[in-house]
């Protein structure tokens, strides 16, 4: 173009254009070195952030060619192969290497296939020791486009031997369970059984881990429980309840055997039922031992129900003898005394003896009479019971000196073998007043409602010890709770040091 041809105007036009052509090129050049600058920035804060993950990462990483060799090894990778990363790199650079045990074949051979592997694979150290890691290999490109592999070791030793420590408890766990008499199984939050071990589980034709992913639902659906407070229920109630958070224990039967089971249930941090643990333990023999001993101590109490019957009988009929036979002859031995008064007048001193054999059959009579009447009174037969209790304590206070106090309700008590057991307890319990409470005072309660009849008496004396209460030793209170217990009554001991004892009995209609 020839710029001398052109004028002024024409020129600053021209420069004006050429100056608009420069500032945009100018624009376009900044602004594509600008994008430049901020895609090189962003790279580089890549690149920081992937050799701070790979300088810092708490596995090997093992970055190799497509053939591969190793270029690059991180310092994890150093430290777990004891190796610097120039020697691990030598050893892969011919595409092989001393790294693995069996080698790399089968992860590269996978990853060729898919495009990764993940396994686990022994590894070799540099003194020649060998130890488990979980690889994963992951085929990439880079910018060139050539495949490339990245290579995650982690060290699996230390999970390894907590496996195998668990496992060997696991064994040991179920070895002390398959020689223990009890069986116990765990289920899941759904209530699948996921562990169910025991010796007895043979004895009830199951086999150890045979109902592993069985629902307890439905392998105790019908199981027959009998809880601590006698409430009979299904296992499928029973495990509803142990699901809500409710711990149950309980005996069930099965196949002629007898458990003593418990159920309890586990929770999260939430406090949310997760599952729970059923154990179950034999108590066949022990339950076998306890009837025999029910059955026996109910021929003990029948037995010694007999024996009070005879001895009552025995103590009517020597009551009755001692009245009626001795009683006669002492009185009409009196009599013939009385007497012979006119035959010994001019005798003074056969008076006196004659007095005094007098007063001796007087006293024997009265001795004979009270004799009786503790054998068996006539007037618990012929006006009762509450006749009886007034009776008995007018005579024991003249005897003792103890006040008594009497307080009968209206009541008609008929029952003439309770009416018998009730003043028999009467006389336990006076006499032992007199022999152990050193009380001065007595306090006798006698009423009957719609349930029974009850009585009570009361002491001021010194009380009896606790141990003393329970003691076999204690005859007496073993004598006056056995009497109730032939009617399927009550007997209640209460007492203090220093504050006397309080007897009660109650013997339902």
């Amino acid at each position: 173009m020839n710029y001398r041809d052109k004028s002024n105007d024409e020129l600053i036009k021209e420069l004006q254009k050429l100056q608009q052509e420069y500032d945009s090129l100018k624009t376009s050049y900044e602004k594509d070195i600008s994008e430049y600058k901020l895609i090189e920035k962003t790279l580089q804060k890549s690149e920081e952030k992937y050799r701070l993950l790979f300088e810092n990462s708490g596995d090997a990483i093992l970055l190799t060619n497509q053939d591969g060799s190793i270029y690059s090894a991180n310092p994890e990778a150093c430290r777990i192969y004891g190796r610097s990363e120039q020697e691990i790199c030598e050893l892969g650079r011919n595409g092989t290497t001393d790294l693995n045990d069996p080698r790399l074949e089968p992860a590269l051979s996978e990853r060729k296939k898919t495009g990764k592997f993940k396994g686990e694979l022994n590894q070799i150290r540099k003194d020649g020791t060998i130890f488990p890691a979980e690889v994963t290999s992951i085929l990439f490109r880079d910018s060139s486009g050539n495949e490339k592999t990245s290579m995650i070791v982690r060290d699996i030793s230390e999970r390894k031997q907590a496996e195998k420590a668990m496992h060997e408890r696991e064994e040991l766990f179920k070895i002390v369970l398959s020689n223990t008499p009890i069986s116990i199984f765990v289920t899941d939050d759904k209530g699948i059984i996921i562990l169910h071990e025991g010796k007895i589980l043979e004895k009830i034709g199951m086999k150890p881990g045979e109902n592993v992913g069985v629902s307890a639902f439905d392998l105790f659906n019908e199981l027959r429980v009998v809880e601590r407070n006698g409430k009979v229920t299904n296992g499928k109630s029973v495990l509803n309840r142990v699901f809500k958070g409710k711990v149950i224990s309980g005996i069930t039967e099965l196949n002629g055997m007898h458990f003593d089971n418990q159920f309890v249930p586990f929770f999260d941090t939430n406090d949310k039922v997760i599952g729970f643990i059923g154990v179950a333990t034999d108590i066949t023999a022990s339950k076998k031992i306890e009837e025999e001993l029910w059955k026996s101590k109910g021929m003990l109490e029948k037995l010694n129900q007999h024996l009070n019957e005879i001895r009552e009988e025995e103590r009517a009929l020597i009551s009755r003898e001692i009245h009626d036979e001795l009683g006669q002859s002492l009185t009409a031995l009196k009599l013939d005394l009385y007497h012979m008064y006119k035959y010994v007048k001019v005798d003074k001193e056969a008076q006196i003896r004659l007095s005094n054999m007098v007063e001796l059959v007087s006293d024997t009579i009265k001795n004979v009479q009270r004799i009786s009447s503790d054998l068996r009174p006539e007037i618990l037969d012929d006006l009762g019971l509450a006749a009886a209790i007034e009776w008995y304590s007018e005579e024991f206070e003249n005897r003792t000196g103890i006040k008594c106090r009497v307080r009968i309700d209206d009541s008609i008590f008929g029952d003439s073998q309770k009416n018998l057991v009730f003043f028999r307890i009467l006389q336990e319990a006076l006499t032992n007043v007199i022999r152990h409470a050193n009380a001065s005072s007595v306090s006798i309660m006698l009423n009957q409602s719609k349930q029974g009849i009850t009585m009570t008496i009361k002491d001021n004396g010194i009380g009896i010890p606790e141990e003393k209460i329970e003691s076999y030793k204690s005859l007496g209170l073993i004598s006056m709770r056995e009497r109730v217990r032939q009617f399927d009554g009550k007997f209640v001991v209460s007492s203090k040091e220093g504050k006397g004892t309080k007897l009660t009995f109650f013997i339902p209609k």
